[in-house]
């Protein structure tokens, strides 16, 4: 059995403790980001399953693609404003990157400080954010694999999304049994480490910043668009979910994409209105989904 399944058995349910995997060794140095290169256009979905990074045009959602080398466990997806993927490998105890448009080999590695990454970001400068299920937050320079900065949340990190003020939003799961808290570390993961608590709530996942600074909030039964200067009175997207633990949002804020790990689909949201557009699943090929991304979809 593969640690991963231990590893969030154990945060979920306040288990004993689990032993982290070594970190991997690092590649060759990340290639230059050509500027105005054009990124390509797919769904990517982690499929913890099969070890794979699937792709899907997202129009007709047929396959287009995938992504086996430097994928151990995937856990979390994210694409930054190049369409450079970046995955959070959970027994790989690394996250890999892959140039835009690539479905071969990592252009690099981050492993400096990781036991099991669960969350993946980038900010506005190209900085890489990791999160794991030991709670460590470690922040990383494009393309080098040594921490510029790190915190420790007290429990699992589900999420993590960076602002275009460099403030840093995680969604952990407190020890033991919860709840789940959003919080923010304003200015980013600075030598203090301190957070303000947003919200809290009985389930984690996965969070996404839209183009007016709202987040968005995997919550099992429900993803939430929360505003951070007022966190209370949250909108809800999406409907039938009964296990939801990540979401995306694509460039231009149209659509979300939802992961839910209870029945290993990922739903097509519109946004804002919320209304279920697609879903995909076993049909699909899918074995067992953990993170979906549209390309491009950073925003800070």
């Amino acid at each position: 059995m593969k640690l991963f399944a231990t590893a969030l058995g154990a945060a979920i349910l306040g288990g004993c403790a689990f032993g982290g995997a070594q970190n991997a060794p690092n590649a060759a140095p990340a290639a230059a980001v050509v500027a105005g290169a054009k990124a390509p256009q797919d769904l990517y979905v982690a499929d913890f399953g099969a070890d794979t990074v699937d792709l899907f045009s997202n129009t007709s959602y047929k396959s287009a693609g995938t992504i086996t080398d430097g994928i151990d466990s995937p856990g979390a997806l994210f694409l930054d404003r190049q369409g450079q993927l970046y995955v959070a490998n959970i027994d790989g105890a690394d996250v890999t990157e892959y140039a835009a448009g690539s479905t071969g080999e990592p252009s690099f590695k981050y492993s400096a400080g990781m036991h099991n990454p669960y969350s993946v970001t980038t900010d506005a400068h190209g900085n890489v954010f990791e999160g794991d299920l030991y709670g460590y937050l470690n922040e990383y320079a494009q393309g080098v694999d040594k921490t510029i900065a790190a915190c420790t949340a007290p429990g699992t990190v589900f999420g993590m999304a960076v602002d275009a003020s460099g403030d840093v939003f995680v969604d952990y799961f407190g020890k033991p049994l919860g709840p789940a808290n959003l919080v923010e570390y304003r200015g980013g993961l600075s030598a203090s480490c301190s957070a303000k608590t947003l919200t809290t709530n009985s389930y984690p996942g996965g969070i996404a910043l839209d183009k007016n600074g709202k987040l968005l909030v995997a919550e099992g039964t429900k993803v939430v668009v929360i505003d951070p200067a007022h966190p209370k009175g949250a909108a809800k997207i999406g409907s039938r979910f009964s296990g939801a633990i990540d979401v995306r949002l694509n460039g231009a804020n149209t659509e979300a994409f939802v992961t839910d790990n209870s029945n290993d689909t990922v739903t097509v949201v519109s946004y804002p209105a919320g209304k279920n557009l697609k879903v995909l699943g076993s049909k699909n090929g899918l074995k067992s989904t953990r993170a979906a991304v549209d390309s491009p979809n950073a925003v800070y």
